[in-house]
């Protein structure tokens, strides 16, 4: 009998950095509401229902159904020696589908955002003597996606494997404006598109060493992406060249703590060799990054009949991640994440999980950068009762 897990995420939020301006973009956020509350640690959590893309083995880990929709809201500023910031948004959607079709084996399928060169910003345009006599306005608009398929795997009571390839495409934009305060000055606008295409492939793994203790390790590794730079002024082409671009790749390890059906605890330790980015040939002097993920999981009690907010899980975690590039200097963003879980349907299975994330970055007074990054995130997931369980044999 064959039950299917589907996974819907659809992400209203602000851009997390202004950094993205004249880079390939941030990366997309992998995990739900649950895993981001613990900060963003997902690895190794092999407990059936986690949801995240950065392990191609989780889904082997399902013994039931699973539908979830997520829901992310955010505001980030940031401020310069030229004053604070104005908003900065953007979209993402985002979808998974796993089918289990044995009692050890899944398949998946999944849609989601790879980069966001989202974001936007002004700037003084000054004249000869200093004076501002106008404002350039630089926004970017789309993201790079992924359409990606796996297959996940229970190979015996401690082991899991996973495996997928996608396909990453996209053209986001960057639109340049100039508006004059004074006369003498013509209005312009200028708009620059990479239209992004390439292969990407993925491995993960995970190991139960014992039922308090679980591991998990995945690499993501892309092949060259065949880019098309155009540059327009808003009526024609000015510009356009195909160009071939060496992605980075990606390898991480994790672990889990189970000491006891209310608790979990949770780490993740990140590579990234961005140092690989090159456009032609040549490297863009980004630096490789190491980033680091921790949280904690746990509920005052089990019991069924308890008061609901004694059953909630809740959450709490930290997060450290550094930009890969270094213009404007060498930043990193530090995290810290509440969550709580509400627990509904008959069988208290059904999940739908609140999340907070604050985060900092730079330092005006040394780095001439400071950023403040607020995020809510909230998801809906559906186990058992909406799709049922998976069958087992006797």
């Amino acid at each position: 009998m064959i039950f299917i897990t589907f996974t819907l995420s659809v992400t209203a939020a602000k851009a997390n950095t202004i950094l993205a301006a004249g880079t390939p973009g941030e990366p997309g956020t992998d995990v739900d509401a649950r895993a981001l509350a613990m900060g963003g640690a997902a690895l190794a959590l092999f407990d059936g229902s986690n949801v995240n893309a950065l392990n191609p083995a989780v889904p082997a880990s399902y013994d039931r159904a699973v539908f979830a929709v997520t829901l992310i809201r955010g505001y980030n500023s940031y401020e310069t020696a030229q004053g604070r910031s104005v908003e900065i948004t953007y979209d993402i959607p985002r979808a998974e589908l796993a089918i289990p079709v044995s009692r050890s084996a899944a398949i998946s399928f999944a849609f989601r955002q790879e980069l966001n060169r989202n974001y936007e910003y002004t700037r003084p345009i000054e004249d000869e003597g200093g004076s501002i006599i106008g404002t350039n306005r630089v926004r970017g608009v789309g993201s790079v996606y992924s359409l990606s398929a796996g297959v996940a795997s229970r190979i015996d009571d401690r082991w899991f494997g996973g495996v997928g390839v996608g396909y990453d495409f996209g053209a986001p934009k960057e639109i340049s404006s100039r508006e004059y305060k004074v006369k003498g000055y013509s209005w312009g606008e200028e708009i620059s598109e990479i239209a992004f295409k390439g292969i990407k492939a993925g491995i993960g793994a995970g190991y139960l060493a014992s039922d308090k203790l679980s591991f998990g390790a995945a690499a993501h590794v892309y092949g060259n992406h065949r880019v098309r730079v155009t540059m327009s002024n808003g009526y024609a082409t000015i510009y356009e060249k195909d160009r071939r671009f060496a992605m980075p790749y990606s390898f991480g390890v994790g672990a889990a703590y189970v000491p006891g059906p209310r608790g979990r605890f949770a780490a993740d330790a990140r590579y990234t060799r961005w140092s690989r980015f090159a456009v032609d040939g040549e490297g863009l002097g980004y630096r490789d990054t190491f980033e680091f993920h921790a949280g904690a999981e746990g509920r005052l009690t089990t019991a069924r009949k308890s008061f609901f907010l004694l059953r909630m899980p809740y959450r709490a975690g930290v997060s450290y991640v550094p930009w890969y590039a270094t213009e404007r200097g060498r930043f990193a963003k530090v995290g810290v994440s509440l969550g709580a879980g509400y627990l509904f349907m008959n069988n208290e299975d059904s999940r739908l999980d609140v999340t907070l994330v604050y985060g900092r970055r730079g330092d005006l007074a040394t780095r001439g950068l400071e950023e403040e990054m607020f995020d809510f995130y909230l998801s809906i997931v559906g186990l058992e009762t909406w799709l049922g369980k998976r069958e087992r044999e006797d």
